[in-house]
């Protein structure tokens, strides 16, 4: 068998269920590479590809750290750098306040305005902001922190099945199969969330969470914080403190608007 440089990272990507360190060292080890395996990774693959060699590597990966060597996805991964792609982030533990604040936004929207909506899938403000934009006919993305085949939580499975068909969505990760969501995957499908999207909303969080950490790699890649504030007297102390430092805030649609489209795309 001839191999192509693409299907070299595809086999260390498999055997080393998406770590980059890993398979980079494996690499660099010039590890030799068991063609039997290979074709059986290709069998178990039903996802589609993408590589670091491929000329539809999405640009924005190269711009993080330990850029994903695959990107394993269903739906148009050409949503990544077509539409403005706003993210949305914040606490596990959604609350009437956040959900009436995303409501809010939500039921305001204009239609002359597409854009796509990214987040993880994860209980609380993740899978409510995507539930509203299903409702709302908005193309979604969900970066998962688990295997493109491992639906995490099994309650986002709706989120899922819109997200995988061409014509509403897209479901990306750096993981094959149905590598389990460990813990130290989050940060690392966070770091991807930070890469694709043109701005970020920042409903409720806590000051040390993965909300947080997901807003650093964001300001780390010069993209803009949009807060929803808070009353002083929740836990959730994330967005006012953001807010204080020189995040924009956030009070109406329009807010957002501004910041998916001040540079023209439409």
């Amino acid at each position: 068998m001839i191999l192509q440089s693409r299907q070299v990272l595809f086999y260390f990507s498999n055997k080393y269920n998406g770590d980059f360190k890993l398979a980079f060292e494996a690499i660099k080890a010039k590890e030799k590479l068991d063609e039997s395996l290979l074709s059986y990774y290709l069998s178990l693959n039903k996802a589609n590809f993408v590589t670091l060699l491929d000329e539809n590597y999405p640009e924005c990966f190269k711009n993080i750290y330990n850029p994903p060597l695959v990107i394993y996805y269903y739906g148009d991964i050409n949503l990544i750098g077509k539409l403005p792609i706003l993210g949305v982030v914040g606490s596990r533990k959604i609350t009437s306040y956040g959900q009436k604040s995303l409501d809010m936004l939500f039921n305001n929207l204009d239609a002359s305005k597409e854009f796509a909506l990214a987040s993880g899938m994860a209980y609380g403000v993740d899978s409510y902001s995507q539930y509203l934009a299903i409702q709302n006919n908005i193309k979604v993305i969900s970066v998962l922190g688990s295997g493109i085949e491992q639906i995490y939580p099994l309650a986002s499975k709706k989120i899922y099945n819109y997200c995988k068909d061409p014509n509403s969505g897209l479901v990306i990760s750096k993981y094959p199969n149905n590598v389990l969501p460990l813990k130290d995957h989050f940060p690392r499908r966070n770091s991807i969330l930070a890469s694709i999207i043109t701005s970020l909303l920042v409903v409720e969080g806590e000051i040390q969470s993965g909300t947080s950490i997901t807003v650093k790699d964001v300001l780390n890649l010069g993209k803009d914080i949009l807060c929803i504030p808070n009353r002083i007297d929740s836990k959730y102390k994330l967005t006012n403190r953001l807010i204080k430092d020189g995040g924009e805030i956030c009070l109406s649609i329009d807010d957002i608007y501004q910041s998916l489209f001040r540079y023209g795309k439409k």
